[in-house]
């Protein structure tokens, strides 16, 4: 198998890995918008008086959550996925 082969290949995983990272970033990019959104409107009031600390720890709680549940969304969408 030469080169040429082997690149062959690997074109599609790589292809299709990509496209799984691009779905895992856009899950995450509107899952930490809707959230956002979300504590805006129902915690406007608490927002307000949230310390630096809080709001850091608020951010923090956010992407560390939208992170992990994009990833098992798309987990789940790509490896059960009945093609």
């Amino acid at each position: 198998m030469d080169t040429e082969e082997i690149l062959n290949d690997l074109d599609p995983l790589y292809e299709a890995a990509m496209k799984e990272q691009r779905d895992i970033q856009a899950g995450i990019d509107y899952l930490t918008k809707s959230a956002k959104n979300f504590v805006g409107i129902q915690y406007t009031e608490e927002i307000k008086h949230l310390s630096a600390a809080g709001y850091s720890k608020l951010e923090s709680v956010i992407y560390r959550h939208t992170d992990a549940l994009s990833i098992e969304i798309t987990n789940v969408l790509y490896h059960y996925s009945e093609k």
